[in-house]
């Protein structure tokens, strides 16, 4: 029987980019002096603040620099249709449908040398492909991860940005604050699951769906509305902004595909007494619910105004 090999380093990425190479005391079992490692991060030159956002991997992950193919921002599909009222006083709902254009399973990242950390309850994120299939507690969850059902989806939706009721005679002028981008810690927690820079993501991302995405920290712009009535309707004009969600999904046998708001993994590893159990699960930004949408969201810079007319003679 060939002795098993036991890793004597990690790479731990830093959201700034940094790569360093920690070498493993031999004494070191399970994460059993986390001190070791907060104390050698930070003698490296890694801000406290960005400890949170730390992963971990035996291998040094290799980013794609940027886009490598010719596919149109939005994964060059068709965004998903406008929620519609039914009647001039119906609430429309805050989100759309979201509508998937891409899927890029697990077990094609792993194959592409790509990284998906999860985040362990003791600190730092960690590859879930370091793990063979006996450090699964649930074989099935191991099945799972490789079978390709399992996958991170990119996709479309509307968020609604503004509702107005007009009468035949009406008219408006509105400004609105209008968000775009995607929140610091959303971009924070991605890049650290990916095993990329902070400044990165909008390449990882790219290249992981080979598409064309541009992530910017999260602003707000000032945006001016104004709409006039029409003779003989009710019109309700409902702004729409597009953004772009990123979930853990599976994919039925159907072919459909179900999102999943909490993912998580159960481990174990050898420790000087035995074994001990343990869960990873994924960063908050793919499980978050974000007013009815599971997922990391980038909101784009697209606004659609759509405008749906009820005759007042019925």
């Amino acid at each position: 029987m060939s002795k098993q090999r036991v890793a004597k380093f990690v790479y731990a990425t830093a959201v700034t980019g940094q790569v360093i190479k920690i070498p493993l005391p031999d004494n070191y079992v399970n994460f059993e002096n986390p001190g070791y490692f907060t104390q050698y991060l930070l003698d490296a030159g890694v801000k406290f603040s960005d400890l949170d956002y730390i992963s971990f991997n035996i291998t040094r992950h290799k980013s794609e620099p940027g886009p490598r193919s010719s596919f149109d921002i939005y994964a060059d599909t068709k965004p998903p249709q406008y929620p519609v009222p039914k009647n001039a006083h119906d609430q429309v709902p805050l989100w759309s449908e979201v509508k998937i254009a891409r899927f890029v399973s697990f077990k094609d990242m792993r194959d592409r040398r790509k990284q998906f950390c999860m985040k362990r309850v003791d600190g730092g994120f960690v590859s879930i492909f370091l793990y063979p299939e006996k450090s699964f507690v649930n074989n099935s969850e191991w099945k799972d991860l490789n079978s390709g059902n399992l996958c991170l989806s990119y996709g479309l939706a509307w968020k609604q940005q503004d509702r107005q009721l007009l009468s035949p005679g009406d008219s408006f002028t509105k400004k609105i604050s209008v968000k775009e981008g995607m929140r610091k810690e959303t971009e924070l927690t991605i890049a650290a699951s990916l095993g990329v820079s902070y400044a990165g993501v909008s390449a990882e991302i790219s290249t992981t769906f080979r598409t064309n995405t541009t992530i910017t920290e999260e602003k707000v712009q000032e945006e001016t509305l104004t709409f006039s009535g029409t003779d003989g309707v009710d019109k309700v004009i409902c702004t729409w902004q597009l953004a772009e969600v990123i979930s853990i999904v599976r994919k039925e046998s159907d072919g459909s595909y179900s999102v999943l708001d909490n993912y998580a993994i159960t481990l174990k590893e050898a420790t000087k007494g035995g074994e001990t159990n343990f869960i990873v699960q994924a960063g908050d930004a793919y499980t978050m619910n974000n007013l009815g949408v599971v997922g990391a969201v980038n909101l784009t810079s697209r606004l659609d105004p759509n405008p749906t007319t009820f005759s007042i003679s019925e």
